[in-house]
């Protein structure tokens, strides 16, 4: 979801609904807020949780080249179905091309939604259609799957210009005090609470219809932000993490539920998103996990316990910026008290450490294939 970070909806209240129809989801399902994205950008973030790459690879040197170990792959060799929805265009970073490469079955961008829902070219910006349109086409496409169907979605409503607005309404103008609009760093904050509002109002809708209808036994739904909400002040004495958290929500199927092991104030990062999946999803499966492990389970390795983003990344005990670590505010929490306390070596050199492990294995992976490609 674009630009779904938790430093905007921390302002939701009763006269100003930023979540809408998602708040009762958030309080009813899996949900842990505790969680970084990876990157700062879209195209980034979304190259590290869908490709597990550092690099933007889609338009790149190997684009044409179907890249191993991805999740794509992962789901692909399980024997699903795997379609994209964008509400923006494909073309975007030649993704559309990118997904085809790497089996992807069916490609759904603005041009295919504005054909099946013809209302949806009133919404259009350059960047995109109203997310409300990709999830009447995500509820169909599993309403009517015969196969097991994984779907894969970009939304682009909070992202400027902030066109998009619910109709019913969510946020009272009249109750939009100076401590709200104070943190906006652009002028058209209304324009921007009322999109953010609407793209969290639409998922809420979505998962409203998923649970009343007869796929909710048969459906995992899972959703993260691409980034920080990037229009607002980030205060540098307590959000050296908070600032770029995102949550990671989960609707799972009750019979599903007996299962887990669940601990909301549980650190993450987006590298934690598809190990989670594949343990709910998938049985004797080896994947690349690259640090990530599944947040339904317990515990195994303390280590495991972090999220990371490319700034900044935290553990059970604080955040790391830089050569520096700050305790947190408390353990519900990563907003930080600007306590600094000294780092050992370990943490001092992890995030050097784990970005050159990030680098260094779409490295061997891509060596790999230019070597099997060559052999062929």
């Amino acid at each position: 979801m674009e630009s779904f970070g938790l430093n905007l909806a921390e302002f939701s209240t009763e006269k100003i609904n930023l979540l809408g129809n998602l708040k009762k989801h958030f309080e009813q399902d899996v949900i842990f807020t505790r969680f970084l994205s990876s990157a700062n950008n879209t195209i980034e973030s979304f190259n590290r949780l869908v490709f597990l790459s550092p690099n933007i690879i889609s338009n790149g040197l190997y684009q044409k080249e179907k890249l191993a170990f991805t999740p794509l792959q992962i789901y692909k060799n399980a024997g699903y179905k795997i379609v994209f929805v964008y509400s923006g265009n494909a073309s975007w970073y030649n993704l559309g091309n990118y997904f085809k490469n790497q089996g992807v079955d069916e490609i759904i961008d603005e041009n295919t939604l504005m054909q099946d829902f013809p209302q949806a070219r009133k919404t259009k910006h350059k960047y995109g259609i109203a997310d409300e349109f990709m999830y009447k086409k995500i509820y169909s496409i599993f309403e009517n799957a015969k196969n097991p169907t994984l779907v894969i979605s970009l939304s682009i409503s909070t992202h400027r210009p902030y066109i998009h607005k619910s109709k019913t309404q969510l946020i009272d103008e009249n109750a939009l005090d100076e401590k709200i609009l104070n943190q906006f760093i652009i002028s058209d904050s209304i324009g921007a609470l009322n999109a953010y509002a609407y793209a969290n109002d639409e998922f809420g809708k979505f998962l409203d219809r998923i649970k009343e209808s007869s796929l909710r036994e048969n459906i995992i739904v899972a959703a993260t932000g691409d980034h920080r909400f990037r229009d607002i002040k980030m205060d540098i004495k307590s959000q050296k993490a908070f600032a770029y958290s995102v949550p990671f929500y989960l609707y799972i199927p009750k019979y599903l539920k007996n299962d887990i092991y669940y601990d909301k104030n549980r650190v993450g990062s987006h590298k934690d998103i598809f190990p989670t999946l594949y343990n709910l999803t998938l049985s004797n499966t080896k994947y690349l996990s690259l640090g990530g492990r599944n947040m339904l389970a317990p515990i195994k390795n303390e280590k495991l316990e972090f999220g990371f983003n490319e700034l900044v990344w935290i553990d059970q005990n604080g955040v790391y910026d830089g050569n520096n670590g700050y305790y947190f505010e408390n353990n519900t929490s990563i907003k930080d008290t600007n306590k600094a306390f000294e780092l050992d070596l370990y943490h001092k050199n992890f995030s050097k450490k784990y970005k050159e492990l990030f680098q260094k294995q779409l490295n061997y992976r891509l060596v790999n294939l230019k070597t099997s490609n060559d052999s062929d």
